[in-house]
């Protein structure tokens, strides 16, 4: 009786652990709410309007979408094709140049955000 308890509360655990984590993935990633900090924390040291490096700022959303010297730095619904994931992903990462490399996580959530579209939730 007391394993069958413990085994029945274990698996309502991981199911309820296993749902929220799924439910994650269902909700669109926002650019406002989830990319942005990535790119202060990450990106924008370099790529702000008093120093850009490449050309790139990456302060905006407008100016995210217009590139820097390379061209566009992304292509909405198409991850592959774009430069910011090509920079940040791989087994050694372009960027950022200072700092640790973004995590696999992070990497995945820039290319879902584009692979849906690459939307602007920034409130007005």
């Amino acid at each position: 009786m007391f394993v069958r308890k413990h085994s029945l509360a274990g698996l309502l655990i991981w199911v309820t652990v296993a749902f929220a984590a799924g439910a994650d993935d269902t909700k669109p990633v926002s650019f406002y709410h989830d990319v942005v900090p990535i790119l202060k924390r990450s990106c924008t040291g370099c790529h702000h309007p008093d120093k850009l490096k490449g050309e790139l700022d990456l302060t905006t959303y407008v100016a995210f979408q217009k590139g820097g010297k390379h061209g566009p730095a992304f292509k909405s619904g198409k991850p592959d094709d774009s430069r910011v994931i090509e920079e940040v992903s791989g087994e050694e990462p372009n960027m950022p140049k200072e700092g640790d490399p973004l995590t696999k996580e992070e990497v995945a959530l820039f290319e879902r955000w584009i692979r849906e579209g690459a939307k602007d939730d920034t409130p007005p």
